[in-house]
C-alpha cells in the first residue's frame, strides 16, 4: 500500500500502555485544537475504566466526548492495525438515552489511526459538532470518503 501503510500513529498502543496513554493524550490535544475556536464545551461520557480504576486498555472506546447542549456525541473506536494490511475507516449514527432520559445522537468512529484516517475522523467530527449537519448528511460523508479512502488504496496497489 505504499506510504498510506507507512502513516500509521501508535501502532503498538495495545501492546505497551505508555504509547496508550500518549495515543489518549494525542487525541486529546487534536479534539481540542479543533473545537476550541469554536467554543464548543463537552466531557467524557463513557466510562473506559474498571472498578479499580484501572483502564481497559482495549481502544474502545480511545476517546469519547457528550456536548451536553447540542444533545450530540462522538467516540473513536481505535483498531489494531495489526489484524490488517488495509487502512480502516468506518462510521455511524446512533443514539442512546441519557441519565436525564434525554436522547443523545452518537457518531461512532472505528480506525486504524493514520494522518489520512485522521484527516478523514476530524473532518466528520468536525461536520457533526460544529456544522450540525443531520444523520442523512453525516452518512453521505461517510460513504463518499470511505470510497475515495479505498479508490486511493486501490491505485497505489
Amino acid at each position: 500500500m505504499g506510504d498510506i501503510i507507512n502513516t500509521i500513529f501508535f501502532e503498538d498502543f495495545l501492546l505497551d500502555h505508555d504509547i496508550y496513554d500518549a495515543n489518549e493524550r494525542w487525541w486529546d490535544c487534536g479534539i481540542q485544537f479543533l473545537l476550541m475556536p469554536y467554543q464548543i464545551e463537552y466531557q467524557p461520557y463513557i466510562n473506559a475504566k474498571f472498578r479499580n480504576g484501572k483502564k481497559f486498555y482495549n481502544g474502545n472506546p480511545m476517546y469519547n466526548a457528550l456536548v451536553s447542549n447540542q444533545k450530540r456525541a462522538f467516540k473513536i473506536i481505535q483498531e489494531n492495525p495489526k489484524e490488517t494490511d488495509r487502512l480502516v475507516i468506518t462510521a455511524w449514527v446512533d443514539s442512546f438515552e441519557n441519565d436525564d432520559d434525554e436522547q443523545i445522537e452518537e457518531l461512532t468512529i472505528s480506525m486504524i489511526l493514520s494522518n489520512k484516517t485522521n484527516k478523514i475522523a476530524q473532518d466528520w467530527i468536525e461536520k457533526w459538532l460544529v456544522e450540525l449537519v443531520d444523520e442523512k448528511v453525516i452518512n453521505e460523508l461517510i460513504e463518499r470518503d470511505i470510497n475515495t479512502l479505498q479508490e486511493q488504496i486501490y491505485q497505489e496497489e
